[in-house]
């Protein structure tokens, strides 16, 4: 029991109350003896990782050797209350809507640990509703609409990966979400959109509880992170559009006004998987804007961290300015001009417009306006490349981007002359290829880029759809092979309508 106090409860404690009480605290630092993969300035560490996922593990470390040490050791009570509060301080955390703007990945880690602790209390205990502390239904409402169809050759639950996410959530989380909540959706996130690799996947699961598909209300779903997830469905080859607007976090990336767009089960345009948690090394790329489906302002990004405190939040904010939600047509605009204008204060405006005709149309309206000396708008589309089967063709005007099972043809007109490449990012190869076509105006005040993408389940269907696309002082338009579509201003911001 010394060696659970001493070695293992108390140093949790310790975290714990630096994190509550962060002006007391010294500076954390990493243990010299220890073999440590990173060096950064951990001075502000307890800050940062007060909220955080990282609260939640040693939350459940400190909760669990409370309750093993009742009786035994005198600080046990203290302790115990300090892992209650701390538990409810972490799920406070999270937004109204029950959403996690370190992405699914880490929502998954706090829970799959937080949980262990917060069963025990209550089996133990039994005093506090856990949820009367977050919005539990709202967090299987956010797993559901964070899938993403099937990993590429793997029976594995694919998902939106914004910021470091990278993988599902484990059986374990929805199981206990399933029993607590009494919610079929988190029954059905456990049989469907969850794997297998905690010790209590095996020891929560109840096969018995009842469960129920996502209502098609979460096919589309503005969170109150302000990222936008718009699907035709959970199957394996419905298309999933993602975008991310907001404000930053841990673990993010320079990605603001960026998205992912999967069809037919390929991964059109992505987020890179794999980014560097370390600012010296070289994949420390795949984190900046310039490796996203976002816009470069004189070949550069918007503000984001430099990487010495780690991937802590960054200051740049965008902000979804509206959102129009009619079932199968979907349209936003999104304002990132702020983080655009921390790196180059000649920038004016940064503003990305969606329309998502589903299942395999987008129109995007990309805006940049500078204060005094011209600029050049540059976009950039990276398909997934991780099995270096995806091709991609510019021509004038125009690109076509191939995988083995779906294609991305794109239309493109501006109002200043536009340029189409082929790129791929300067990184060694042992961290992956990453091709891109990059889309770049000549220099001017005023720029708008019209992107018209179209995906294809068959890369070898024939000739290309018709698509038109013209443009005067009212605004675009845009004639597709079934319909027309205006996209015009309206009390200020762009605003789309079909014809």
């Amino acid at each position: 029991y010394e060696a659970v106090a001493d070695k293992g409860t108390e140093p949790c404690n310790v975290a714990i109350w630096g994190m509550d009480n962060p002006d007391k605290v010294k500076g954390w630092h990493a243990d010299e003896k220890h073999s440590w993969r990173y060096y950064f300035d951990m001075s502000r560490w307890p800050q940062i990782f007060s909220g955080n996922n990282l609260r939640a593990v040693p939350t459940m470390g400190l909760g669990l050797g409370a309750l093993a040490l009742e009786g035994r050791d005198d600080r046990a009570g203290e302790w115990l209350d300090r892992a209650v509060q701390s538990a409810q301080t972490y799920l406070a955390i999270h937004e109204p809507d029950g959403s996690y703007d370190e992405g699914l990945s880490y929502v998954n880690y706090a829970c799959m640990t937080l949980f262990g602790f917060l069963e025990a209390y209550d089996r133990l205990k039994g005093d506090v509703n856990w949820l009367e502390y977050a919005n539990f239904k709202g967090i299987n409402n956010y797993i559901a609409a964070m899938q993403a169809g099937r990993q590429y050759k793997e029976d594995v639950p694919d998902i939106v990966n914004f910021r470091d996410a990278r993988g599902p959530t484990t059986v374990a989380v929805n199981s206990w979400l399933a029993r607590h909540t009494e919610d079929p959706l988190a029954q059905y996130n456990a049989e469907h959109f969850s794997h297998c690799s905690y010790y209590a996947d095996f020891l929560w699961y109840s096969p018995d509880l009842p469960s129920a598909p996502p209502s098609s209300s979460l096919k589309n779903v503005r969170l109150d992170l302000d990222w936008i997830v718009s699907r035709s469905g959970w199957g394996d080859e419905d298309a999933v559009l993602a975008f991310r607007s907001g404000k930053p976090a841990n673990h993010e990336h320079a990605d603001r006004n960026s998205f992912i767009y999967k069809a037919y089960g390929e991964r059109l345009l992505t987020d890179q998987f794999g980014a560097s948690y370390e600012y010296t090394q070289p994949h420390w790329l795949l984190r900046q804007t310039e490796a996203h489906n976002a816009a470069l302002v004189d070949g550069k990004g918007h503000q984001y961290v430099d990487g010495s405190e780690g991937t802590n939040a960054g200051k740049a904010v965008a902000e979804i300015r509206k959102y129009v939600d009619q079932d199968d047509v979907v349209w936003w605009v999104s304002d990132a001009t702020h983080g655009y204008q921390l790196v180059n204060p000649n920038v004016a405006l940064v503003r990305r417009s969606m329309m998502f005709l589903k299942p395999d149309w987008l129109i995007i309206l990309d805006e940049c306006e500078s204060q005094n000396e011209p600029v050049r708008l540059a976009l950039r589309f990276f398909p997934d490349d991780r099995d270096h089967h995806a091709s991609l063709s510019p021509s004038r005007n125009a690109f076509l981007i191939r995988r083995p099972r779906a294609s991305l043809r794109g239309w493109l007109r501006s109002s200043a002359a536009i340029g189409v490449r082929k790129g791929v990012l300067d990184l060694p190869e042992e961290y992956g290829h990453f091709p891109f076509i990059e889309v770049e105006s000549n220099l001017a005040q005023q720029i708008e880029i019209v992107s018209i993408l179209h995906a294809e389940r068959d890369t070898d269907a024939g000739p290309s759809v018709g698509v038109a696309i013209s443009g005067d002082a009212q605004g675009w338009k845009i004639e597709l092979p079934d319909q027309t579509v205006f996209v015009g201003q309206q009390e200020g911001l762009p605003a789309f309508w079909l014809l």
